[in-house]
Protein backbone atom coordinates (compact mmCIF):
# COMPACT_ATOMS: atom_id res chain seq x y z
CA UNK A 1 0.00 0.00 0.00
CA UNK A 2 3.03 2.54 -0.36
CA UNK A 3 2.46 3.52 -3.86
CA UNK A 4 -1.53 4.84 -3.05
CA UNK A 5 -0.11 6.04 0.61
CA UNK A 6 2.12 8.15 -1.13
CA UNK A 7 -0.31 9.32 -3.78
CA UNK A 8 -3.06 10.18 -1.10
CA UNK A 9 -0.29 12.46 0.84
CA UNK A 10 0.40 14.01 -2.66
CA UNK A 11 -3.26 15.07 -3.06
CA UNK A 12 -3.96 15.94 0.36
CA UNK A 13 -7.14 16.48 1.45
CA UNK A 14 -9.16 14.20 3.93
CA UNK A 15 -8.30 10.80 4.60
CA UNK A 16 -11.18 8.60 4.21
CA UNK A 17 -10.83 6.32 7.11
CA UNK A 18 -10.05 8.78 10.36
CA UNK A 19 -11.53 12.25 8.66
CA UNK A 20 -8.31 14.20 9.47
CA UNK A 21 -7.29 16.78 7.21
CA UNK A 22 -3.59 16.07 4.94
CA UNK A 23 -3.12 19.23 4.34
CA UNK A 24 -3.29 21.02 0.84
CA UNK A 25 -2.19 18.97 -2.38
CA UNK A 26 1.20 18.53 -2.84
CA UNK A 27 0.32 18.12 -6.83
CA UNK A 28 2.26 21.37 -8.46
CA UNK A 29 5.18 20.33 -7.13
CA UNK A 30 5.27 16.58 -8.12
CA UNK A 31 5.33 16.40 -11.83
CA UNK A 32 5.47 12.75 -12.33
CA UNK A 33 4.76 10.28 -9.96
CA UNK A 34 6.12 6.37 -10.48
CA UNK A 35 4.85 3.99 -8.37
CA UNK A 36 6.30 0.42 -8.48
CA UNK A 37 4.26 -2.46 -7.81
CA UNK A 38 1.51 -0.70 -5.61
CA UNK A 39 -2.16 -1.22 -5.84
CA UNK A 40 -2.74 1.85 -7.01
CA UNK A 41 -6.07 0.09 -9.29
CA UNK A 42 -6.76 -3.05 -7.30
CA UNK A 43 -5.92 -6.10 -6.40
CA UNK A 44 -9.86 -7.39 -6.37
CA UNK A 45 -8.58 -11.45 -7.75
CA UNK A 46 -6.23 -11.25 -4.22
CA UNK A 47 -9.35 -9.82 -2.22
CA UNK A 48 -11.66 -12.60 -3.70
CA UNK A 49 -9.57 -14.89 -2.51
CA UNK A 50 -9.46 -13.47 1.00
CA UNK A 51 -12.28 -10.99 1.73
CA UNK A 52 -11.75 -11.62 5.38
CA UNK A 53 -8.67 -10.77 5.08
CA UNK A 54 -8.13 -7.02 6.96
CA UNK A 55 -6.10 -5.37 3.55
CA UNK A 56 -9.19 -5.84 1.34
CA UNK A 57 -11.52 -3.79 3.92
CA UNK A 58 -13.86 -1.84 2.56
CA UNK A 59 -12.46 2.20 3.89
CA UNK A 60 -8.80 1.80 3.49
CA UNK A 61 -8.09 -1.46 1.94
CA UNK A 62 -7.07 -2.69 -1.73
CA UNK A 63 -10.60 -3.50 -2.69
CA UNK A 64 -11.26 -1.70 -6.14
CA UNK A 65 -14.57 -0.52 -3.83
CA UNK A 66 -12.63 0.50 -0.85
CA UNK A 67 -13.47 4.45 -0.01
CA UNK A 68 -9.68 4.99 0.28
CA UNK A 69 -9.24 3.48 -3.76
CA UNK A 70 -12.39 5.43 -5.31
CA UNK A 71 -10.84 8.49 -3.63
CA UNK A 72 -6.95 8.44 -4.71
CA UNK A 73 -8.52 7.52 -8.12
CA UNK A 74 -11.40 10.00 -8.49
CA UNK A 75 -9.03 12.70 -9.43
Amino acid sequence: MGSPMARKAILGGICVDTGQNLGQPLTSLVHTFIGVAGANRDAEPLCKLLSWAEPCNQINGISCNSAFLRDINSV
